[in-house]
């Protein structure tokens, strides 16, 4: 899913932008790929085909309420990475980030924001 639905992105000194990379995929996934389709007033179903032989859908079998969950989940990565986006301080990005990736992703930002020589 995530293989088949990522853009990679570079800003505008030329290197790669991963929050925008990250942010174009999952609206791929979420929007462009076919992945989830409407059965109801916001309920989905999931449906992934594995992409070598046997060719089987991952999500076969699986309910509603998975699908839609799948999504929302989707959904609120997607609202969270739009967020980091649009605040200028280092900071609070990685206290948004943190609280998606978890207190690990925390202590890496430090590192990059306190340690690392800026560009």
């Amino acid at each position: 899913m995530v293989k088949e639905s990522f853009e990679p992105s570079i800003n505008d000194e030329g290197f790669p932008d991963d929050l925008s990379a990250l942010r174009t995929t999952i609206n791929q996934m979420l929007n462009y790929r076919g992945y989830f389709s409407l059965v109801d007033v916001d309920k989905y179903s999931v449906t992934v085909f594995l992409p070598v032989s046997p060719s089987r859908d991952i999500f076969h079998n699986t309910s509603i309420a998975t699908g839609t969950q799948f999504r929302n989940k989707l959904k609120a990565l997607l609202k969270t990475l739009d967020n980091v986006a649009d605040e200028d301080q280092e900071s609070k990005q990685c206290e948004l980030l943190r609280g998606v990736f978890g207190d690990e992703f925390s202590r890496m930002c430090l590192f990059i924001i306190c340690i690392l020589p800026q560009p």
